[in-house]
């Protein structure tokens, strides 16, 4: 109800990259008109009529394709998109409870709900949006244990949203290699690691060398098999959609990337990168992540602070404490 409540109420647009490069090119799709920026040019192509698509779909749907108001049309969509963040977030609520208990469900429950920034992006219709609801789906799945699914939620997070996200997965891929490749292939690393740090971090350390199994290796295939053939599989969709509308094969995720590190039409630095003087200094994202998230950005940061406790004290136990697996 919060968010259908935002998108109705809530101030309805944020951003001019929403207007324009988003419902713009939307309603282009769905009534033959609209205007187009920079990024949406064929010099460009930053921008997927696959993304858009998706949504056009679901704005004809909902009343475009038998002439409902166009006001009517747009709100709808709006609150389809908070509808389903509502669902990932419930998704990601009952991942966490299962796997930590109801109070660390309950924190992350009122994280949610009283974070002003996830009230804004909500019901969003922008690609970051998009990728942080199958970023939900896909910590879910992880926490879950459901590995292959995991990662096939993050592809579709990374391919149809924002393609720089995937360096916010490394910590879950890094935990899902360790749990997926079969123990014979770490053994030497884990006998290696001290004990207390094995503990800490929920490793088995082997007392033994474990065999190479059929089953292990099947496990690892799969996980990775389901991510490349989803990434593929939503990249491929996304490119034949631009393909009719910018009259030419393309990959956008290739040409945002091409742009901002690879300096073609770019600086090579991103669009932040603090040299030039009409760019943000690095505190004004230290003071929008406070505002954002309030004390949870706080809790956040004193995070590594938790973990390095946790090693000390299985330390001081010898590696045998109790220390919460993740």
């Amino acid at each position: 109800m919060l968010r259908i409540l935002g998108a109705y109420f809530f101030r309805v647009i944020m951003d001019c990259d929403e207007t324009y490069n988003y419902w713009e090119p939307m309603h282009y799709m769905l009534y033959g008109s609209g205007m187009k920026t920079w990024e949406n040019d064929a010099a460009h192509k930053f921008r997927s009529f696959g993304y858009e698509g998706l949504h056009a779909l679901f704005g004809f749907l909902l009343g475009g394709f038998y002439g409902e108001d166009k006001i009517t049309v747009f709100y709808r969509v709006r609150a389809a998109l908070g509808i389903g963040c509502a669902l990932c977030e419930t998704f990601l609520y009952t991942a966490v409870r299962a796997r930590f208990g109801g109070r660390v469900a309950l924190f992350t429950l009122l994280g949610l709900m009283f974070s002003p920034g996830m009230l804004q992006s909500a019901h969003s219709f922008l690609p970051t949006t998009f990728t942080m609801c199958w970023f939900m789906l896909c910590w879910g799945f992880w926490l879950k244990g459901m590995h292959a699914a995991a990662v096939s939620a993050a592809a579709v997070g990374v391919c149809v949203g924002f393609p720089f996200s995937v360096f916010s997965l490394a910590p879950m891929l890094v935990h899902i290699l360790w749990e997926t490749l079969p123990q014979a292939l770490l053994f030497p690393l884990a006998r290696a690691l001290p004990a207390s740090v094995s503990a800490a971090l929920g490793w088995v350390r082997p007392a033994r060398k474990p065999s190479l199994t059929w089953g292990s290796l099947a496990a690892l295939g799969g996980v990775v098999a389901s991510g490349l053939a989803t990434a593929t599989a939503v990249t491929l969709s996304c490119a034949a959609v631009d393909r009719v509308y910018y009259g030419e094969w393309t990959f956008f995720q290739w040409n945002t990337i091409e742009y901002n590190i690879f300096q073609k039409g770019g600086n090579g630095q991103g669009s932040n990168n603090f040299k030039e003087p009409e760019n943000e200094h690095w505190s004004w994202f230290l003071l929008n992540l406070t505002l954002n998230f309030n004390v949870f950005a706080l809790l956040a940061a004193l995070s590594p602070l938790v973990l390095l406790g946790l090693c000390i004290t299985a330390w001081q136990r010898g590696g045998g404490g109790a220390v919460p697996r993740i």
